[in-house]
């Protein structure tokens, strides 16, 4: 046996190293365009990354690390958490990972759970382990309450009254038939302080929840039939907080265990089967049910409370027509609280595809023909009932029906792609005293793209829109067209750009508007030495882009006055990886 001289049986260090430069050098603007707070800039950053394996008697300890670092205050990891302290360069991440035979320790960014009302992949900084048997998995994690970085809270175990415990058993029931019969076990305690996290804001209350969860998933040998259901409970409270009582107005809500529960059945109904002989048919029919008590929370997950929801749905192939159906309906107020507004949806949907040449038995020139695509989706949504105390009247139940069609045929003639597609949609407000705000919109739009090379690829897209409104009697017109274009004269160049234009016509407001923008920009990758998997080792790019806009008043001493204006930069970057 050869080790390495630490007497390792594998030992691996590799770091990396990555320079970044974006940046501003000009910029232009005329009449109405204001101009930017920073016309030219120059930012850097850098990203140092560290993995790191070494392996010995059946154990292996990796590592991952990444450091990230700018030379402008505003643009550190933390400044929006830190201000003007933030350091410039910080922790982004890392994990430590000890695995053994059957055993795997892991510390830094990690993530469990695996229950759907009650915590499923929370991600953030913690400790986790997993023991994996032939039947059966145990899993327990220790994380910080929402996502962290930096260097403060280096395990993120640092504050206990905000931390997520969780532990997980997976069994297979049959161990000789993997998907068989599994089920699955959590258990959760947590606890969240009024701190928000690195990636969020907003005032937020302590959270307390303790919850216990069971899934069961079960399928036959063919996978024809597959069974998927869960039930969760979960006791949660508002923990004290101590700026939001201080003004002691605040009465703190007593702790409440509720329910959520879930069901999903998928069966293979019909499987190339033929039906008058020939035609051959695959249907799957599939049914779901979820219901969410109210006030229903858990701190490691956000789950909308108040809520069931139930659905049908087929799909499958006739012949060689795919076919999508299906039907679903929600409602809230489950405890019929006569105080409060009851909101029910009811949603249908039919998609269609297939391609014409097939579908017809069309082998001569086939591509000549296109594919078919037509989709309906109607969605019914309104309040059931006045809620009783006098907040309500009829006119303020809502009652919406909405109704889309969607179509769109696709042609592939050698290099050339075509596609023609229509929307129609209408939204129909039946709410008393607003019978008449409804909407309806038409789109209709063509797309043209060649490849006219291997190194030039050209495309066009053209739209027309029309909008209704039926309350103010008003129809505005919407006329786009773009262009677009990308060029490899070399295998490290690429030049690229894009013309977009479009007018709008609205009468009603009294006003046309017309707007277009331009970009063009060339980059090219840099070669410094060879590297191990022969990519570049860098980019640079250059970029221009124009923008402008006009607003012109058809004579209404309403409408706001005629204005116009443009605004143009160059930007450009730099992206260099040292090793």
């Amino acid at each position: 046996r050869v080790l390495t001289p630490r007497g390792f049986e594998q030992s691996q260090f590799d770091p990396a190293l990555e320079l970044r430069n974006t940046g501003q050098l000009a910029e232009g603007h005329s009449g109405s365009q204001a101009a930017s707070a920073r016309p030219t800039y120059q930012s850097l950053a850098g990203t140092f990354g560290l993995q790191t394996s070494h392996k010995r008697d059946g154990m292996s300890l990796t590592s991952d690390t990444h450091l990230l670092g700018a030379n402008e205050r505003a643009n550190a990891l933390r400044f929006g958490e830190q201000g003007d302290q933030a350091s410039p360069i910080d922790l982004a991440d890392y994990v430590l990972r000890l695995e053994g035979r059957n055993t795997v320790l892991s510390v830094g960014q990690v993530s469990t759970g695996m229950n759907r009302h009650l915590i499923n992949g929370f991600a953030s900084r913690g400790v986790t382990a997993v023991v994996a048997g032939s039947r059966a998995q145990w899993s327990v994690g220790v994380e910080n309450g929402t996502s962290i970085v930096g260097t403060d809270n280096i395990t993120g175990l640092a504050h206990g009254d905000h931390r997520i415990v969780s532990s997980g058993l997976a069994w297979e029931v049959l161990p000789s038939r993997a998907g068989a019969l599994h089920v699955d076990a959590t258990l959760l305690h947590g606890s969240l302080s009024s701190t928000p996290g690195f990636t969020s804001g907003g005032i937020i209350s302590a959270d307390q929840s303790d919850g216990l969860g069971v899934q069961v998933a079960a399928s036959t040998p063919s996978q024809r039939v597959r069974l998927a259901a869960g039930l969760s409970s979960s006791s949660s409270r508002y923990a004290a907080d101590p700026p939001l009582l201080s003004g002691g107005s605040i009465i703190r809500s007593p702790a409440h265990r509720k329910a959520a529960r879930y069901a999903e059945v998928n069966v293979g109904v019909l499987q190339d089967r033929k039906v008058f002989r020939t035609v051959p048919v695959t249907l799957n029919l599939s049914l779901n049910h979820e219901r969410v008590d109210p006030l229903y929370r858990s701190v490691g997950i956000h789950t909308q409370s108040d809520m069931a929801r139930n659905g049908l749905g087929v799909s499958g192939n006739i012949d060689v027509v795919s076919v999508q159906v299906a039907h679903g309906r929600t409602t809230d107020n489950l405890d019929d609280v006569a105080s409060l507004l009851t909101s029910r949806t009811r949603s249908s949907s039919a998609m269609l595809g297939t391609p014409l040449a097939a579908l017809l038995r069309i082998t001569h020139r086939a591509e000549l023909l296109p594919t078919l695509s037509y989709g309906v989706q109607r969605m019914h949504q309104f309040g059931a009932g006045i809620p009783t105390g006098g907040l309500f009247t009829a006119s303020d139940i809502p009652d919406q029906l909405s109704l889309v069609h969607d179509a769109s045929l696709q042609w592939q003639v050698k290099q050339w792609q075509v596609a023609y597609r229509v929307n129609v949609s209408d939204q129909d407000n039946r709410q008393p005293g607003r019978t008449l705000a409804d909407f309806a919109t038409q789109t209709q739009g063509v797309t043209i793209g060649v490849t006219a090379s291997s190194t030039l690829t050209l495309g066009l897209d053209l739209g027309l829109e029309r909008q209704e409104n039926k309350e103010l009697s008003q129809v505005n017109h919407v006329r786009r067209a773009g262009l677009t274009g990308n060029w490899r004269p070399t295998p490290l160049t690429t030049l690229d750009g894009s013309v977009t234009v479009s007018s709008t016509r609205d009468p009603g407001a009294g006003t046309d508007a017309h707007v277009s923008s331009m970009q063009a920009g060339i980059s090219r990758g840099i070669k410094l030495w060879r590297s191990a998997d022969g990519a570049p080792r860098g980019q640079a790019f250059l970029r221009f882009s124009r923008q402008s806009n006009e607003l012109i008043n058809l004579g209404r001493f309403f409408a706001p006055p005629s204005q116009q204006g443009s605004l143009w930069n160059v930007a450009s970057g730099l992206s260099l990886r040292l090793f």
